[in-house]
């Protein structure tokens, strides 16, 4: 690869790393939040506040989302649809490379609700178990 062709390259990862750090936060990290949010307003129902109680609740909470979008995705995957379909299409993959936004907004609609639901369910899981370690 000549100069000019490593430059565009690099444009092109930095712009892809920029657009699946924004699809992350706009589609994952918002109902992370408000999961986290809704559980520790249950401390103001159920009983005083302690960091082992708020990671319990966490990580019971990010395992029941988590276990309920693995049960969707595999349903999803068992009537003649695969994972490559939740994602992107092959015909999508090489057009991706070029950052052609049209193609960019139809694989953001197509990023499956099923798969975001599980993804929030880890990553809250994961968030407890931080939780638990930094401060119970």
């Amino acid at each position: 690869m000549t100069g000019p062709q490593k430059s565009n390259l690099s444009v092109k990862i930095i712009n892809y790393s920029k657009e699946i750090f924004l699809l992350f936060v706009k589609k994952i990290l918002i109902f992370d939040v408000v999961l986290v949010g809704l559980i520790a307003l249950s401390f103001l129902i159920w009983g005083e506040f302690t960091a082992a109680a708020f990671s319990e609740r966490l990580v019971i909470v990010g395992l029941g989302v988590a276990l309920i979008g693995g049960i969707l995705a595999v349903g999803q995957t068992t009537g003649g649809r695969n994972w490559g379909q939740m994602v992107v299409s092959r015909q999508q993959a090489a057009l991706l490379t070029d950052f052609n936004i049209e193609v960019r907004q139809d694989v953001e609609r197509k990023f499956s609700p099923i798969l975001r639901f599980f993804t929030v369910g880890i990553i809250c899981f994961l968030v407890g178990i931080l939780v638990q370690v930094l401060f119970a």
